[in-house]
């Protein structure tokens, strides 16, 4: 009876000592760990701090060159801005910069995504820093949470909730934009120029027509069948080469919206339209459908001659000649 009360007795003696080194090694284990993680937690912070200044930094420098602080925000969370700021920044310094076209494309990027993504965009660009002297932060209330832990669950779920606080990703991935801010360059009267004789040789050929040029190989005029008509085609087809290449979406180099408006005018014109009928096509929709050519047989007898004893100028020479042949067989 005396030994199974000595054996009792060393049994929970031994249970006692072992329970008493888990919590000291519990205790120790959290020392440690909370060491690691404010150790690393605050080099972290710092660290993300600097990054988020950066970030409000080059929103507010696109702010100031034209772009909408969303979508300035949009293109710094897709990885994009930086480049852009270089880009622009440079036109900018030489005075090439039309900042009211950054205002138009800034509604197009923002409008190319769901609202939720431009929603967490600018969340990720605006989040205040991890201050730990602003009371009731979320860094502070990790760090809280990390000391006052109780058991192993309680400090591993303070650990993760401090973790995701010192993470400096987006919580929504955002791929690159397909976008241009090309319109935004001033162009110039040689950019016109070389627009207008590219289109003027392009479209020249698809009617048919000649083109004259100067000594320089600049666009002067059209020659041949309906100049004026030419020349109304190739206002609108330098028109809608504009609006594609202004249009942030329109991704096309200058030489593959030349070629589409040539083609556009090719099948219009192998469609059986004649020049006047193209030129009241501004927009050279294949699918246009032209008015029909109404002839009013008054007006065209009035235009092809004269009159004379009630036949045509031509049907009296055919006359004139015939008679002539006849008497002289």
């Amino acid at each position: 009876m005396v030994t199974g009360t000595v054996m009792a007795g060393a049994f929970f003696g031994n249970l006692a000592d072992t329970m008493k080194e888990n919590r000291e090694y519990i205790k120790q284990r959290h020392s440690l760990l909370e060491n690691y993680f404010l150790t690393s937690g605050f080099e972290k912070m710092k660290e993300l701090n600097e990054a988020r200044g950066l970030r409000r930094q080059r929103i507010d420098m696109a702010e100031g060159l034209g772009l909408s602080r969303d979508a300035a925000a949009v293109l710094e969370t897709s990885g994009q801005l930086s480049l852009e700021l270089e880009r622009l920044s440079e036109l900018n310094n030489k005075g090439e910069l039309d900042k009211s076209q950054l205002k138009k494309i800034s509604e197009f990027i923002v409008e190319s995504l769901p609202e939720e993504k431009v929603t967490a965009a600018i969340k990720y660009v605006t989040q205040g820093d991890l201050s730990f002297s602003k009371p009731g932060s979320a860094s502070e209330t990790a760090i809280a949470a990390l000391y006052n832990a109780t058991d192993e669950q309680e400090f591993m779920e303070s650990a993760l909730n401090f973790s995701k606080i010192t993470s400096d990703q987006p919580t929504i991935k955002l791929g690159p934009i397909d976008y241009t801010t090309r319109s935004a360059d001033i162009i110039t009267l040689s950019d016109r120029r070389s627009v207008y004789n590219n289109l003027a040789a392009s479209i020249g050929g698809y009617l048919g027509t000649g083109v004259v040029n100067d000594a320089q190989g600049n666009f002067l005029s059209f020659q041949g069948e309906s100049p004026e008509n030419s020349q109304a085609i190739l206002n609108n087809a330098y028109n809608v080469y504009e609006n594609v290449y202004k249009s942030a979406g329109a991704l096309e180099n200058p030489s593959e919206i030349i070629n589409k408006i040539g083609e556009n005018v090719k099948v219009l014109k192998a469609s059986g339209q004649d020049l006047a009928q193209i030129a009241k096509n501004p927009s050279f929709d294949v699918n246009f459908q032209p008015e029909p050519v109404v002839i009013d047989p008054e007006a065209s007898a009035a235009k092809d001659a004269m009159t004379i004893g009630g036949i045509t100028e031509k049907d009296y020479e055919e006359n004139f000649f015939n008679q002539n042949r006849l008497n002289k067989e």
